[in-house]
């Protein structure tokens, strides 16, 4: 699964909030970047040593028994913006965190897609059949973006966000977290930012990284639960015991969170927000 490093969406400066709104001491400045602080930022603070070293998971070519290919077996993409178009390079690879960080500097994209490990380095995929050049892992990626609980929020919809719905997010951390840990038995989840509406959870776990795609769909399918269509009133239904996964979520999360929610998002004092 393939997920993106957005750049042109810089985590945002904090900065004190006027005198007469002291109730939100701190906030979140959603300029964009130009084209000279992202170079900077990958000059400069861009974390070149410590994503080759998470993303090689070991495999340096320090320690005895490691794959020293297999860095060089992920692909990256980039997505390169200029003032006409915009360039998409896909299967772009390394044998390095240096070849790596060369890379980036010289071609400065505005987004990183970091993409699976295959069976050959992609950049030389040309020279095998195509029946020899096939992704065998990568991690296991679930996206949480806030505008999918707009039908639930009132203060914001679409990328926009506030004190008041943000909170959404920690609840789906706090729900997902816990039944990858104890359901399903992952360890190494990383949860970032995603840089511009929610967040991604990365579970990098060795037999996460080499689930199949059915395997995946499995286990975005056990978190599924809201269905219907845009004409649907009612999207969540449950019928009899609920599952424990379901149960754990209502009592130690949900439960709490929603007298909040009532209060933050006005859920009774308006009768089209109350659904029956």
């Amino acid at each position: 699964m393939v997920s993106s490093w957005h750049l042109t969406q810089l985590p945002g400066i904090m900065t004190k909030e006027k005198e007469e709104n002291r109730e939100y001491p701190m906030q979140i400045d959603n300029r964009v970047p130009t084209a000279s602080l992202l170079t900077d930022y990958l000059r400069k603070l861009f974390p070149y040593t410590d994503m080759f070293k998470w993303l090689a998971y070991g495999n340096d070519g320090k320690h005895p028994g490691c794959d020293s290919s297999f860095f060089g077996r992920r692909e990256f993409s980039f997505t390169i913006k200029s003032d006409r178009d915009e360039v998409y390079l896909c299967f772009q690879s390394f044998f390095s965190a240096s070849q790596m960080e060369t890379s980036i500097k010289s071609k400065c994209p505005t987004k990183i897609d970091i993409g699976a490990v295959y069976t050959v380095h992609p950049a030389k995929r040309h020279a095998y059949a195509q029946s020899g050049f096939n992704p065998i892992e990568g991690e296991l990626v679930f996206d949480t973006d806030i505008s999918d609980y707009d039908d639930v929020r009132y203060c914001c919809s679409g990328a926009d966000t506030c004190l008041n719905c943000w909170p959404l997010m920690t609840i789906s951390i706090e729900v997902i977290d816990t039944a990858l840990r104890e359901d399903f038995g992952f360890s190494h989840i990383l949860w970032v930012y995603s840089g511009r509406r929610g967040v991604h959870c990365w579970v990098c776990d060795s037999r996460a990284r080499r689930l199949s795609k059915e395997q995946r769909s499995a286990v975005a399918d056990y978190f599924h639960v809201y269905k219907g269509g845009e004409n649907s009133l009612k999207k969540v239904t449950f019928s009899g015991p609920l599952h424990p996964f379901l149960a754990r979520a209502y009592t130690d999360v949900l439960k709490n969170e929603f007298e909040k929610w009532v209060s933050t998002q006005k859920l009774f004092e308006h009768e089209e927000r109350c659904c029956f």
